[in-house]
């Protein structure tokens, strides 16, 4: 019996691909807008302090102001008390029952030293004011020149002040007269400077470039650097 051809064997079906799944693209999170800065605030510059020339003190009704050149009333009569504006464009005033300089706009500049009932007077230019329980030097425009460092200090006289280092204020019963006691006394020139370290007991004003001084007990002479002076014949 003959043999016909063998038939071809049916192909495999084809498996469908499994269809993917379209990604989902996750938005983009949007910026944050900038926090717009904050602008500066502009510097308040202060007011520039007038020109004192001429000015004179007025009273009204047992108070004291000042009026300028013209006549024209440039600070009420509000002070009790009142000294004249000084060249550098200061007053010592007092305002509350307290002494204080003030500048041409009313302002305070500082606190002065209080001696003999008033405000101590400049001396070479320069005139003591306190503060806390420190005392400096100013001049006449008010500026600081010698910061309040200093535990007492004379006033300047032949370019140097005494001044003294740990010393206390011992006053008389009513206060009306003190003393410095303790500690000990040097000299500083203009500038704020040692000239002199605190090494003495006394040191009194410079004087024709010579000061009297109490060293170790002793009286002595100085001169201007601290140095020994011989006594006069």
């Amino acid at each position: 019996m003959g043999c016909g051809p063998t038939p071809a064997s049916p192909p495999a079906p084809v498996t469908p691909a499994t269809p993917v799944a379209a990604k989902t693209a996750t938005p983009a999170t949007p910026a944050t807008p900038a926090t717009p800065a904050t602008p500066a605030t502009p510097a308040v510059a202060a007011a520039p302090r007038p020109d004192t020339a001429g000015w004179t003190s007025f009273e009204d009704k047992d108070r004291f102001g000042f009026k300028d050149a013209k006549g024209q009333v440039v600070l009420p009569a509000r002070y009790e008390v009142v000294q004249e504006f000084t060249p550098g464009g200061v007053a010592c005033v007092v305002d509350g029952g307290a002494w204080v300089c003030i500048d041409g706009r009313g302002a305070e500049v500082v606190r002065p030293f209080i001696f003999d009932n008033g405000p101590d007077g400049f001396a070479e230019g320069l005139a003591r004011f306190v503060e806390g329980d420190k005392l400096g030097f100013f001049d006449e425009s008010g500026a600081r020149v010698i910061p309040a460092r200093l535990d007492f200090a004379r006033g300047f006289a032949g370019g140097r002040a005494a001044f003294c280092a740990g010393c206390t204020r011992k006053c008389e019963a009513g206060g009306e007269h003190c003393d410095m006691v303790g500690g000990k006394w040097g000299l500083i020139d203009k500038t704020g400077k040692e000239v002199v370290a605190p090494r003495f007991d006394q040191i009194g004003d410079v004087e024709a470039g010579v000061a009297e001084a109490v060293l170790a007990g002793k009286p002595v002479r100085i001169d201007a650097d601290g140095q020994p002076v011989p006594a006069a014949k």
